[in-house]
């Protein structure tokens, strides 16, 4: 059997590295082109989505890659509930927050794949099953 060189091994690994440098790029570029600070960069989002026909789409899809770019999800609740109201707010807050979810599911389970070797993991299920064993114990230590 062939040995897999270093890009094969890890192409996934950096295509998502690129995804995420590149979409760091294309903020800063938007914001130097535009003269805009951060805080006019996020104004200038809220007015499209409160006022755009894609603005339930464009929140949607930025909640559920909030993983991928690191950003908290309180900043992005509180403005779901700021720019659709209450009701609304909470509706697709809810179902971003489900797809949100779901992707960080995915994506530590792809990054954390072949993470530890077959001795570590058997010390590991050695442990949870020792947890399941003796429950209160468990809850109950420091």
């Amino acid at each position: 059997m062939t040995e897999k060189n270093f890009f094969q091994r890890n192409g996934q690994k950096i295509a998502a590295l690129l995804f995420w440098v590149g979409l760091v790029a294309l903020y800063q570029g938007y914001a130097a082109s535009n003269g805009l600070s951060p805080l006019q960069v996020v104004q200038q989002l809220l007015d499209f989505m409160k006022n755009g026909a894609w603005g339930v789409l464009i929140y949607i899809v930025l909640y559920a890659v909030r993983p991928l770019i690191l950003f908290p999800s309180t900043v992005l609740t509180l403005a779901g509930g700021f720019v659709f109201g209450p009701v609304l707010g909470v509706l697709y807050t809810i179902i971003a927050s489900n797809i949100s979810s779901t992707i960080a599911f995915y994506v530590g389970r792809f990054f954390g794949e072949g993470i530890f070797n077959e001795e570590t993991l058997m010390a590991l299920m050695g442990w949870c099953r020792n947890m399941r064993a003796v429950c209160a114990r468990t809850v109950l230590k420091r």
